[in-house]
């Protein structure tokens, strides 16, 4: 019985797709220009297409599901490369987040400016957070990122 409803299931899927693949690449090839974002896209959506149980529940229209999936993989990926990074922020070695050392005492005005806008920042993460996760999140993340040094976050405020 699971066998014969996964053999229906992989037809459906591969109806679709012999159906349906040529036609949304060429609607991804009208809005992306890279041939790597068509093909990743197309696979994308045809993956979520093979996670659905198509028996219990089917898609009534199905060129209109896969076009919209497309769309949002489209506005997924248009995000993703307008997210601009701050000049500087993070370099070309390992976990180095800033150009600088935010726990320097030596930095100019504009790096002490900068440094207390990212500690206030992260106390007021930090203070949204249950009191548990706060605390493991000082013991794991501060306290290394500040071993060397004063294991006491600088105050600014």
């Amino acid at each position: 019985m699971v066998e014969e409803r996964e053999r229906i299931k992989h037809r459906q899927i591969t109806d679709i797709f012999r159906k349906y693949h040529q036609q949304l690449k060429g609607y991804l090839r009208k809005r992306t220009v890279s041939e790597e974002d068509v093909e990743d896209i197309a696979q994308n959506v045809f993956y979520r297409l093979s996670r659905i149980d198509l028996i219990e529940s089917p898609i009534e229209h199905v060129s209109a599901w896969l076009y919209s999936v497309a769309g949002n993989q489209l506005i997924d990926r248009s995000r993703k490369r307008k997210e601009e990074r701050l000049p500087g922020s993070v370099s070309e070695k390992e976990d180095d987040y800033l150009p600088y050392d935010i726990c320097d005492d030596t930095a100019s005005p504009e790096q002490e400016y900068i440094k207390a806008l990212v500690w206030d920042e992260l106390e007021d993460a930090l203070a949204e957070l249950p009191a548990e996760q706060r605390e493991v999140f000082e013991l794991t993340e501060l306290q290394e990122f500040l071993s060397g040094r004063s294991q006491k976050l600088p105050e600014y405020r």
